[in-house]
């Protein structure tokens, strides 16, 4: 019995590193063909990262020497950055483990769990993650929202607030954006100096973070602060959002009556502002004519 056992072992072992070797080949064709599309500025991130995701969640992290596990980190790290699938993180997470195991987790390896994880809005693994790989403490981690449709947290006073988003009747604009974004400041800029604009857009519009890293409270407050009529929510799940295809910021949605009807990628400096006021008025918003 004990000889059958050992040998079912040895089998399943054999089995478990010859599947490993076999997926880290799949690693090291992401990690080159990322890095060409990179070198050459060719967005495939998105489409690569879910190409290879599944292949990558086979490979036992404690089969692998030092160097390949690293690797293997690297490419999780970018398929949970471009998909912020859980599966995915979760074992962006089990390497990062093994690396501490082994006494070779760098802060920066700790960070970046600790921030993928945030942004897939995998609370419970965060605070599991981080009582025992301490990183920085402002990373904002939203509450649990995956029960509520198109659910967005929004600051106030400090604190953050959950809530179902609904359309109101009539036309709406939603602005998907970054506190960090050059263009979504100089968008919010333009939009400040035009009082018409403004107006509208302080009960006609929702400004919203897609699922990034990186953001913090005091990301949020400043903007909030700072741009008082386009204060910004942060969306809880983009996949609550069916509708919007691209969440690169900023992009701008105008809606008729909660329904999609025209989108406007990217921000062009000033002369972008009469394409947002052209926009409103097909839905229905005349900016230049309020009573």
């Amino acid at each position: 019995m004990k000889r059958y056992l050992l040998l079912t072992f040895c089998i399943w072992c054999s089995f478990s590193s010859h599947v490993s070797a076999a997926n880290m080949e799949s690693v090291q064709t992401f990690l080159s063909q990322y890095a060409k599309s990179a070198n050459e500025n060719d967005q495939t991130g998105p489409a690569l990262s879910r190409l290879y995701l599944q292949s990558f969640l086979t490979i036992t992290p404690t089969a692998l020497d030092d160097i390949q596990l690293n690797k293997l980190f690297r490419a999780l790290d970018i398929v949970s950055f471009y998909t912020n699938d859980r599966d995915a993180t979760t074992k962006l997470k089990s390497v990062a483990e093994e690396l501490a195991r082994r006494k070779e987790l760098k802060p920066w390896q700790n960070l970046r769990v600790a921030e993928a994880l945030a942004s897939a809005r995998l609370n419970d693994r965060l605070e599991e993650f981080a009582a025992k790989h301490p990183s920085r403490s402002d990373i904002l981690s939203v509450p649990d929202a995956d029960h509520i449709e198109r659910a967005l947290h929004t600051e106030k006073s400090q604190a953050i607030w959950t809530e179902k988003f609904r359309f109101p009747p009539g036309g709406f604009l939603i602005v998907v954006g970054d506190p960090r974004c050059h263009f979504t400041v100089s968008a919010a800029e333009e939009f400040g100096k035009d009082p018409e604009l403004s107006k509208m857009l302080n009960t006609r519009s929702k400004w919203v973070i897609p699922q990034v890293r990186g953001l913090t409270m005091s990301l949020l407050t400043q903007w909030n602060s700072a741009h008082e009529p386009f204060r910004m929510s942060v969306v809880h799940l983009e996949k609550q959002w069916p509708e919007i295809t691209d969440w690169a910021t900023p992009t701008f949605y105008f809606y008729r009556d909660g329904v999609l009807v025209e989108q406007q990628i990217g921000w062009h400096g000033p002369r972008r502002l009469q394409d947002i006021v052209d926009g409103l008025k097909r839905v229905g918003l005349d900016v230049r004519n309020q009573n």
